[in-house]
Order: structure tokens, then C-alpha cells, then sequence
């Protein structure tokens, strides 16, 4: 249902201030009403085809965000506690960040931040991963460490981070199968396998390289099509395929077997 400015017996709620600073809020008996209205109870949520939950856990405190696609998946304005000992996690969304995003996941890449009191140890995990392809792969990019990580449920990545750092996370999820760039050529990954499929046999030249432009590896083959094994941590790199005819770049994630 839509929402009114009546609040059931047991249901809680948020309220914002306009303006920076502390203040009180005051109930009196004058504002109930009597409305057939029942307890509150929370009901569970469905109609989301996909959801990803991640969470952020200090030595004192935890926050977590949603990242979901779905009927009923929506945009979520993210509230900052006040305590002082408080970790935070959000999307950034210009001026609003969100606790909650509702988007694509397949394929895309969504960018995270945090806020911590103090520099210390943290850990993010993935307590939830629904709907996703079962060939998909979630990996955590840590911008500063320059590390990536896979994440399913139960999985945690562990770091150092300071009261300094914001924008330092980004989730990429990725499905194995193959995303066509046109008709002339195809580029994706599996574990740590990279294959190009190509609509004809010309020799065609091959580089991985990481996001620095580091080059990873670089071979030649003949044929439609090529598949290597890339010995690299597990990461988002760039595949170069180009022949006399085109060049192809796309990037793709690629994990361990």
C-alpha cells in the first residue's frame, strides 16, 4: 500500500532534521488517532529477481548496502548514524547517496564507498547473492590497495583502511558468457581463460593487459578462434584483438579456477 502520515502500533521510523545539529521530539497524547490500522509487521520482500548484499564490519559496528534488480527493487537514501563509533558503506549518488540501488547487475560495474571513525582493520563480505546467472562472478575492486577479489556468500575480503578514504570500492559483476561486441568478433572469460571468437581465420594478434596498461600477455593466432590462460591475479583486465581488418578492446573479469 501507499504510505500516509499514520504510524501503526509497533512500526518504527526515521526522522530527518532540515539543518545539522542535535534536538528533541516530543509526543504527546493529543496525536494519536483511531484508525482501523493494525499492528505493524514487517512483511518480507519479494519480487526481486536479483539481489546483492554487501556488508562492511569493524571492531565495533557493521553497515550494509543492497544492490537488487526486480518489480519492487528501488532506490534508497542512505542515513548516517551518529554515533561515534559508527562504519558506514553507501553508493554514491551525487548529492544523495543510497543505501539501496536498483539496477541491472548483470554485467556492470557499481561503485562503493565507505566512511570509518578510526583507521583500522575492516572486512566486507557478500552476506547475499540471489539471482545472479549461475556462470556470473562478483568480484570487489580496492582501488587503493590496486587488489581485486572474488566474493560469494560467506566470503570475506579484509583490509586496512583510513578515516581518509571514500570512494575506494567498486563491485563488478560479470557473467562467463559471451558479450558480443558486433558481428565481427567476440571477447570473454571463464576462471582464468580468456577466449576470442572471431568470423574469420585472419591472423590476429592478442593482449591482456591490467588497468595500469601493464601488459600481461600478447600472443598471435590463425583461425576463428583462441582461448588462454591467463597467469594473473584475479581482476578486471582489457583484451586487445586486432588483425588487419579491426581492433577490438573490451574488458572482462578474470578469476581463478
Amino acid at each position: 500500500g501507499g504510505a500516509n502520515n499514520t504510524v501503526a502500533p509497533g512500526q518504527g521510523m526515521l526522522i530527518r532534521r532540515s539543518s545539522v545539529g542535535t534536538g528533541n521530539v516530543t509526543f504527546t497524547p493529543s496525536m494519536r488517532v483511531s484508525t482501523s490500522t493494525q499492528t505493524y509487521i514487517r512483511e518480507s520482500v519479494s519480487g526481486l529477481s536479483q539481489e546483492i548484499r554487501l556488508n562492511l564490519n569493524g571492531s565495533e559496528s557493521a553497515d550494509e548496502i543492497m544492490i537488487a534488480s526486480g518489480d519492487v527493487a528501488m532506490n534508497v537514501e542512505k542515513f548516517f548514524s551518529p554515533a561515534d563509533n559508527a562504519v558506514s558503506m553507501f553508493i554514491p549518488n551525487g548529492n544523495e547517496p543510497l543505501t539501496a540501488l536498483a539496477t541491472e547487475l548483470n554485467d556492470n560495474v557499481i561503485p562503493v564507498s565507505i566512511k570509518v571513525a578510526a583507521n583500522g582493520f575492516y572486512t566486507i563480505s557478500a552476506s547475499s547473492i540471489k539471482g545472479l546467472p549461475s556462470n556470473a562472478k562478483v568480484f570487489i575492486e580496492d582501488k587503493t590497495a590496486n587488489r581485486f577479489q572474488e566474493l560469494n556468500e560467506g566470503s570475506v575480503y579484509s583490509f586496512n583502511a583510513t578515516t581518509s578514504d571514500a570512494a575506494r570500492f567498486a563491485l563488478h559483476i560479470q557473467s562467463s558468457s559471451a558479450s558480443s561486441l558486433n558481428e565481427s568478433a567476440l571477447i570473454y572469460a571463464s576462471g582464468n581463460v580468456a577466449t576470442d571468437r572471431l568470423s574469420d581465420a585472419a591472423t590476429s594478434t592478442v593482449t591482456i593487459s591490467d588497468l595500469t596498461g601493464r601488459k600481461v600477455s600478447q600472443s598471435t593466432f590463425e583461425g576463428d578462434t583462441f582461448s588462454t590462460v591467463v597467469n594473473a591475479p584475479a581482476g578486471v583486465y582489457t583484451i586487445t584483438v586486432s588483425n588487419g581488418t579491426m581492433v577490438k578492446t573490451q574488458k572482462v573479469i578474470l578469476g581463478s579456477n
